[in-house]
């Protein structure tokens, strides 16, 4: 009685744990291992004879009997017995149906592991479609039939390959089939109502011809949804009315043919989009069918990218504009097909992002697309310069194109138009000079047009200003940061001619403001700049007024007429030559008074020490050493005062640098020294006059533009000798220690060298 009620308890276990093996297929190996221990094999068997043999509890009786044949005839075979299977590997990844069944792709070999006891190395599996019960012979057993795997065998498993047979059916129920060795009969693994020792077939959804078929016509849509998307999203609205006015014949064509669909920008994305995901998503499906899951995710990886991104998309970037003419109605298609989902999100995003309205140049990136297009339109340079110059007019200002009123050629309203002014005025070839007041270049009185000199006698010496008494102009002042568009307007009138002087104004601290004449504009300046080119004429002795570039020209000598000429000297504003004056004899020691009288520092400003370098002449960046004041080590004999400009001074071993600014000076102990040495009269003709000089532990050269006063010592002794011989005569002094006619002979010779 009580083998009878540990049985009982045992057979509701085994109903809990099937039930649990159902309704979870991931765990039903596992369990039905640890059920079927060999140790409970054994009492399981025992008792189920036991039971079978005293018929209690008749309607348990059924399942009761098939376990006990199973271990009657197990007894017979080698006590072999299978209690449960699990796929360790398929070609195909398995899967389960409901009653944790699992389902495999007919054809494909799968290995399985075999649970239960009595295994051998020469234990034989097969599988039948026949259902049958447990021990009895099988019927009709595969003809794949595979011997057990040795080296997997374990006390309660053992896996084994299993093929099903590829004419099976889809949904077709196969059971496991055994048998110990070559020469014993193949019997039933378990009953038919065992789901745990069975396995299913599957077939794939289409033929192998037809999946492959659908692929490759997958691809294609997907490839031509792909270079759309790129191909017609990339031609906006206001390119595509550019290409249909004004492409060719064929692109006029294409260009029609597509904007009824690119009118609808979010509607055309969304169902391009979602047409390429509905193609890739069957695309993947249909190689999983084929295939197992990695080598499908890969494969369908390898293939979008390439036949539907990577080629479409190169092609279409290309030839975007014919490709989306000629699958204008696939489009069309497709749009319709998916207009109940991709319609309303079209609607949503014009609400939220707004109606596309294309591409709008403005003036920076119209002028940009000339010039990064122009390898490949048909513009001409020249073209392309008129149309970039032409959009910069209302980006640059008249500073930008101005001359300088320094490098202006003007007349003072003092000169005489004699030969020799109306020579000049010839050879500089301008139409209109201006006319400024006597010793201020920055207060203009008059333009001088060169068409009113023609009936003027030269012999007659007439001033400048008397003359434009009788031909006064009118003339126009603008500030510098007015718009050359502007400019442009105002010249092109021409009711004050097509010159106009440019302002500056001028703020300092706590002073009213005030305006500075900077430089002058023409009609021309604005012209050259819009074409960005030179307007050279017949009588223009300059390529550019602010490179100085001159040009070769055949010029007429006239120099018999008028004799030889000066060297012309670098002349200083009187503003600038005052302030020069004035911190020279308050500030720098070797100038004082008491050193140097004011009469001989005016006497010394006036000779030829003002200097200029430029860094660009004639357009060409000057030498490094034509920008030298000072060098290092290097014997200089002459003082240097810094007017405008910037200079930069690279001092000692370590070669420190600063940036000398306006009115620094440079030798001021050397003249120092030279003013306190002793007054020794040599005449400069004598072979053993040497001039004094000194060497500099820095190095100075000109970091920007400077204009500078370079007085040598030489001029500079003089001056001294010059100051302290008017002092001996006014204070009487004697004079027999010194030759007057020396000093006075050197004084002339060196004011008269420099």
């Amino acid at each position: 009685m009580d083998g009878r009620l540990y049985v009982s308890i045992v057979w509701c276990l085994s109903c809990f744990v099937v039930s649990t093996i159902k309704s979870s297929p991931v765990h039903d190996l596992y369990t039905t291992r640890r059920l079927f221990s060999t140790n409970y094999d054994d009492d399981y068997r025992t008792n189920y004879q036991d039971y079978d043999q005293s018929e209690q509890w008749p309607q348990q009786q059924g399942t009761a009997a098939k376990l006990t044949r199973g271990a009657r005839n197990t007894d017979n075979h080698h006590d072999l017995q299978v209690t449960g299977l699990r796929v360790e590997a398929a070609e195909r990844d398995p899967t389960y149906d409901e009653n944790g069944v699992p389902v495999l792709l007919v054809g494909m070999t799968a290995r399985i592991r075999l649970f239960g006891t009595g295994f051998t190395d020469t234990t034989w599996a097969a599988v039948t479609a026949v259902p049958g019960d447990r021990g009895d012979n099988c019927q009709h057993p595969s003809e794949d039939v595979y011997l057990v795997e040795p080296k997997s065998k374990t006390n309660t498993s053992v896996q084994v390959k299993v093929r099903l047979p590829s004419t099976a059916r889809d949904g077709t129920t196969f059971y496991i089939c055994t048998k110990a060795s070559n020469g014993s009969r193949w019997l039933y693994a378990g009953d038919s109502d065992e789901p745990w020792l069975q396995v299913k077939a599957f077939q794939k959804m289409l033929p192998l011809w037809l999946s492959i078929v659908i692929i490759v016509f997958l691809l294609i849509l997907s490839g031509l949804f792909s270079g759309l998307n790129l191909g017609l999203m990339a031609l906006d609205k206001t390119e595509l009315k550019i290409v249909g006015n004004t492409g060719t014949e064929t692109e006029r064509k294409h260009a029609k043919a597509i904007e009824p669909v690119r009118s609808h920008g979010n509607y055309l994305l969304c169902s391009l989009l979602l047409g390429n995901v509905l193609v890739n998503s069957s695309l993947t499906i249909l190689m999983d069918d084929l295939t197992s899951g990695a080598v499908a995710v890969i494969g369908s990886t390898i293939a979008i990218v390439i036949f539907g991104e990577i080629v479409p998309q190169a092609i279409c970037s290309r030839h975007g504009l014919a490709v989306g003419a000629r699958t204008v109605y696939i489009t069309k298609t497709f749009m319709f097909i998916t207009a109940p989902l991709s319609y309303p999100i079209s609607l949503l995003l014009d609400k939220i992002l707004g109606k596309e309205i294309g591409n709008v140049y403005n003036r920076e990136r119209l002028k940009e697309l000339i010039k990064v297009t122009n390898e490949y339109n048909d513009l001409e340079k020249e073209e392309v310069n008129i149309i970039s110059g032409a959009l910069e007019l209302k980006e640059k200002v008249v500073r930008d194109v101005m001359t300088s009123i320094d490098d202006a050629f003007m007349l003072p309203e003092d000169a005489v138009l004699d030969f020799e002014t109306l020579n000049e005025i010839r050879e500089k070839g301008y139409s209109r000079i201006p006319v400024h007041e006597k010793g201020n270049r920055y207060h203009i009185v008059n333009i001088l047009y060169a068409k009113d000199l023609a009936f003027v006698d030269s012999r007659l010496n007439m001033p400048v200003s008397v003359f434009c008494k009788f031909h006064p102009r009118n003339f126009e002042f603008v500030f510098e940061d007015v718009t050359l568009d502007h400019m442009l307007k105002l010249l092109r009138e021409g009711s004050k001619g097509h010159m106009a002087f440019v302002l500056k104004v001028v703020t300092q601290d706590e002073k009213d403001p005030y305006y500075d004449l900077v430089g002058l504009v023409t009609l021309e300046d604005i012209i050259e700049e819009m074409i960005k080119a030179e307007i050279v004429d017949e009588t223009d002795m300059w390529s550019d007024n602010r490179t100085k570039r001159q040009l070769d020209r055949n010029t007429y000598n006239v120099s018999l007429f008028i004799g030889k000429r000066e060297k012309q000297k670098l002349v200083l504003s009187p503003q600038l030559t005052l302030a020069a004056f004035q911190f020279l004899c308050t500030s720098v020691s070797p100038f004082k008074p008491e050193v140097i009288s004011l009469t001989a520092l005016r006497k010394l400003l006036e000779e030829d020490v003002n200097r200029q370098i430029k860094l660009k002449r004639r357009g060409i960046v000057q030498d490094p050493p034509n920008l030298v004041i000072y060098e290092k080590c290097k014997p200089s004999n002459y003082f240097v005062l810094i007017l405008e400009g910037q200079a930069e001074v690279s001092i000692g071993n370590e070669n420190l640098v600063f940036v000398a600014r306006p009115f620094t000076t440079f030798g001021t102990e050397f003249f120092l020294t030279v003013s306190e040495s002793p007054l020794v009269i040599t005449p400069p003709s004598l072979p053993e006059y040497q001039p004094a000089e000194f060497l500099p532990d820095y190095t100075v050269r000109a970091h920007t533009d400077v204009t500078f006063i370079k007085i040598p010592v030489s001029l500079y002794i003089a001056a001294v000798r010059a100051t302290k011989l008017d002092k001996l005569r006014e204070d009487g002094g004697a004079l027999e220690d010194l030759d007057l006619s020396m000093v006075t002979h050197f004084t002339v010779y060196c004011f008269s060298i420099h």
